[in-house]
């Protein structure tokens, strides 16, 4: 019996599939999940760009040097839907979910000079279910796998600004949160009880990050980000009627170095287009090789009209439109080739309270992986929603 459950803690999710749900690419063994990766709704309607963005409503997530361009104690909110459609083996499933798109707090110490910031994102989201019928040695079973989690990043940030033409901020970071890959086995013969197999991974630990801007002319912006590897603890939870000693082990030392850099250039007083690439390498900070980790990257490219600012314009001349396009790497190799999510992406801002509050939309739809290389392909559409407010928190006296 337990060389029975040792195999079925290795077989390939592609063997007889009868039923999925989450996305097929987060469902790698031992894998983080999907990367969460977005600057600022308002950016993802423009490509996923945003690094560069010199927005005084909306708080940018990576570029905190950024918030030095607030005049007051802001706010920002945001949740996400998410929807796709996965085929795999010719046999297709549709999923749906809602996530929290993470919130930030920037609160002016010196105005245009000191900006101290609070902030909680989504690092990484893993929702997998997949359900398989196992022959082995003339034993038929049902084996259900389930990788459920999430991790978060959690950041304190001081902005100074030396100079009205650079931003610089030091962050440091936390991240936490728990992963359980979950095995139930369900036998049809009497002679075998049915069982289950959890090990759940709880990840903690501290980092630190830097990030810089610089705007040399008002139609031209360049700013970026590094974020070090963090010095995480990976706690180990294990609940099985076996012991598997190599299921105890995660191939992972810490979360890799992540950097991103962007240009963002004004057209004209309503018209702007950005542009940013973002970066980490998943494969160098495994414990042993594995050829099925890789590079994660991010480019993106946009352009936004903004509203008139005039309270008297028509009703589409008071909103923001936004559109651009982008490519992904996900940082997972399925059938030995490497997973691209390519998508559009549309989006609008409403300013709203004399334009010092913003509420958010965007819509982002592509296609991810290839039937041809990856066995597996995935159309989805993610909507994300933020609304920015802010007020004076604090007011001087004579």
């Amino acid at each position: 019996m337990m060389r029975i459950f040792k195999l079925c803690t290795i077989i390939a999710f592609v063997f007889s599939i009868t039923l999925h749900a989450g996305s097929y690419f987060g469902s790698k063994p031992k894998g983080l999940g999907i990367r969460h990766y977005t600057v600022s709704v308002r950016g993802m309607g423009m490509g996923g760009t945003g690094l560069a963005s010199t927005d005084s409503l909306a708080l940018n997530n990576n570029v905190v040097s950024q918030w030095r361009y607030i005049s007051i104690t802001r706010t920002t909110i945001g949740v996400s839907y998410y929807r796709f459609t996965s085929e795999v083996n010719n046999t297709n499933f549709t999923t749906s979910t809602a996530d929290f798109g993470g919130v930030n707090i920037a609160i002016p110490i010196q105005k245009k000079k000191w900006v101290f910031g609070v902030s909680l994102q989504p690092y990484t989201v893993i929702d997998f279910k997949g359900t398989q019928t196992v022959d082995s040695d003339g034993i038929t079973f049902t084996q259900v796998t389930q990788f459920i989690g999430s991790i978060s990043k959690a950041q304190v940030s001081l902005v100074w600004a030396p100079v009205s033409s650079l931003g610089i901020a030091v962050s440091g970071n936390y991240f936490f949160g728990s992963i359980d890959d979950r095995f139930d086995f369900k036998f049809n013969d009497a002679s075998y009880v049915n069982s289950s197999h959890v090990v759940q991974y709880q990840i903690a630990g501290p980092g630190v990050g830097v990030s810089a801007n610089f705007q040399p002319v008002r139609q031209f912006n360049v700013a970026g980000f590094i974020d070090f590897k963090p010095k995480l603890d990976i706690t180990i939870k294990y609940s099985s009627p076996i012991a598997i000693t190599e299921e105890r082990e995660r191939n992972l030392n810490t979360f890799p170095l992540h950097y991103g850099v962007g240009g963002q250039f004004q057209l004209s007083n309503r018209l702007t287009i950005a542009a940013d690439y973002s970066y980490q390498n998943w494969a160098s900070v495994l414990k042993t090789s594995r050829t099925d980790f890789e590079e994660w990257y991010h480019w993106g490219v946009g352009i936004e009209h903004s509203a008139s600012g005039q309270r008297k314009s028509g009703f589409f001349n008071r909103l923001d439109f936004r559109a651009g396009v982008s490519s992904t790497q996900l940082g997972y190799k399925f059938n030995n080739q490497s997973v691209i999510e390519n998508a559009i992406h549309l989006g609008f801002g409403i300013p709203f309270g004399r334009h010092r509050n913003r509420i958010d939309i965007s819509f982002m739809g592509g296609i991810r992986g290839d039937k041809s290389k990856n066995l597996a392909e995935e159309m989805f559409l993610k909507a994300q929603f933020s609304v920015s407010m802010g007020e004076r928190w604090f007011q001087s006296f004579r």
